[in-house]
């Protein structure tokens, strides 16, 4: 391979990127000189940790885990679960701050887009999107109506009615304009605001689940491993 020279380093702001992989190897040249590298499909936990750096630096690493999903609907022959919820607990992730989320995987239905959308529909955040725990007021000499937080059932403005929450994850109340006004909200929970925030966060990840990826027996889905979900 020809030596070059490199000119000028310029640094610029975060953007996503994916990962070109090709079975049984590690890394490889396409025809266009592009160098595809760190694309393997599976590393043991001590090198994904990055005690192995050498070996492989992923820029994003997922833990799952699984718990029974109860419907009430479950019959003999369903194992008493009539789905899976899975936790996903990103241990590092250079594009995004790592968080925790769970999703559902009913047998019957699949997947709900929607359910998780619940959380930044907040009070807070009515103003904007129009779905949260409150309470329409409406004062009776002006006419105005302010919105109380509090209550079990969601108000949804651009229906003018309270939902229960197991009535809440259908495109009826989740619009595509509900959609796209969450969808600057969720961009901004999860960005880093600097490449300082995304060295600092994952320090704090390392230190944090050191001792555990530390044991040869780690063990994501046993039962004395369910605190790094906590």
């Amino acid at each position: 391979m020809k030596k070059v020279k490199i000119k000028k380093i310029t640094k610029i702001q975060n953007e996503k990127s994916y990962d070109i992989q090709v079975k049984d190897s590690h890394h490889y040249i396409l025809d266009n000189g592009i160098i595809s590298h760190n694309s393997q499909d599976l590393f043991p936990k001590a090198i994904q940790s990055g005690g192995k750096g050498v070996d492989y630096s992923a820029s994003t690493i997922v833990y799952l885990t699984k718990a029974k999903l109860k419907t009430g609907s479950e019959d003999d022959l369903d194992l008493n679960a009539s789905g899976i919820i899975v936790t996903a607990l990103a241990r590092k992730n250079r594009n995004a701050k790592p968080k925790k989320i769970k999703f559902e995987i009913n047998h019957t239905s699949g997947t709900n887009k929607y359910k998780g959308l619940e959380y930044f529909c907040t009070p807070e955040n009515f103003d904007k999107v129009g779905i949260a725990k409150v309470k329409p007021n409406v004062d009776k000499k002006t006419g105005e109506i302010t919105y109380v937080p509090g209550g079990t059932k969601w108000y949804v403005k651009h229906l003018d009615k309270s939902f229960y929450e197991k009535q809440l994850y259908t495109s009826k109340i989740f619009t595509d304009d509900v959609l796209e006004s969450l969808e600057p909200i969720i961009h901004e929970y999860f960005s880093y605001a600097n490449q300082d925030e995304i060295d600092k966060v994952q320090e704090e990840m390392d230190a944090k689940y050191a001792e555990f990826e530390a044991d040869p027996d780690f063990d994501i889905d046993s039962d004395d491993e369910g605190q790094l979900f906590d």
